[in-house]
């Protein structure tokens, strides 16, 4: 419960485990996975949370006792909750020069050594919350990206596949961008030289 009310702001007294995430605490699917990344990093034993299994956990109760499940009812665990959304921007979003910019801060490794072609997992170590938690701080960054889908988000392998899915969720494509055989999906138009 500590880490729902940092991340949310609620007071923990105020949070009981019959919650809802969306519907009671506003929490969508990138707060979940921050949520549990920080949870994560304080009990690095708890297990990594599938993607679809995570997309069906409604309550706080939920996740906890998923959690248990998969720690084969170890001690109690703190229960996962996120903010609610920030308000939406009109400004226009590079979202390239932002996922960049984000994953070089989230994983360590240098801007100019990056590329769309990356494999997320193969080329760059990064698991299910580590891509949500790119995801939410490009949204803090830039809060008119689209949230993106449990389901969608575990089927894009490469930082080309992320840029063309979030270009194509916010209505547009990248200028000279059509599609991309070298990122190895069909996620509609993805930028050029990908």
């Amino acid at each position: 419960m500590a880490v729902v009310a940092e991340k949310t702001g609620y007071p923990s007294e105020m949070l009981n485990l019959d919650m809802g995430l969306e519907s009671d605490l506003g929490i969508d699917s990138i707060k979940r996975v921050e949520i549990l990344s920080a949870m994560r990093t304080k009990a690095p034993s708890l297990p990594e949370v599938d993607a679809g299994a995570m997309a069906n956990l409604r309550t706080l109760g939920q996740i906890v006792g998923y959690l248990r499940e998969q720690l084969g009812g170890a001690a109690p665990v703190a229960a996962p909750v996120a903010a609610p959304a920030a308000p939406k921007a009109s400004a226009a979003v590079d979202v390239e020069s932002l996922l960049m910019a984000v994953v070089a801060e989230k994983t360590g490794y240098p801007s100019e050594m990056l590329n769309l072609d990356m494999g997320l997992e193969s080329d760059l170590g990064i698991d299910s919350i580590k891509r949500v938690e790119i995801l939410s701080a490009m949204r803090t960054k830039a809060p008119s990206l689209p949230e993106v889908d449990a389901g969608a988000m575990a089927n894009l392998r490469t930082l080309g596949q992320i840029v063309g899915y979030l270009r194509e969720q916010l209505g547009g494509s990248a200028p000279g961008g059509g599609p991309c055989g070298g990122c190895g999906g069909s996620e509609g138009d993805l930028i050029g030289g990908c």
